[in-house]
């Protein structure tokens, strides 16, 4: 998965599309009240979910490690989400980074995962 949260080229992009992750994550799929929840970064965390989804199926060993993993941030997500406007800003940027490293690490160990997983099914004779 590509780095599809932090392209933004200033801090309050980056918060705006921190605020649209955490909606998401914690498993608000409507519009939010950044208006981003049509956003780029929606359509990303909904092809995670579905890739995560879809490695039920071709690495089923694979999937409750992973499932787990992404709970846990979703948990997380939504307890900081309720927690971040109580913080300082310099506070904000620093978990908010944190937040945003550990979604696009997550997508991409999910993606690398079923890729992996369906070249093998691939290969399979």
């Amino acid at each position: 998965m590509t780095s599809c949260f932090f392209s933004a080229p200033s801090r309050v992009s980056a918060s705006l599309l921190l605020a649209a992750a955490l909606t998401m994550l914690t498993g608000c799929l409507s519009r939010d009240e950044t208006g981003l929840a049509g956003s780029k970064t929606r359509t990303d965390l909904q092809l995670c979910k579905a890739q995560l989804d879809a490695i039920k199926q071709v690495a089923p060993e694979q999937f409750g490690p992973l499932q787990k993993s992404f709970a846990g941030l979703m948990r997380n997500a939504a307890q900081y989400k309720q927690l971040r406007t109580g913080v300082t800003n310099g506070t904000q940027e620093t978990v908010d980074a944190l937040y945003l490293y550990r979604v696009n690490l997550l997508c991409a160990d999910i993606n690398q995962t079923l890729l992996l997983g369906l070249s093998k099914k691939g290969n399979a004779e």
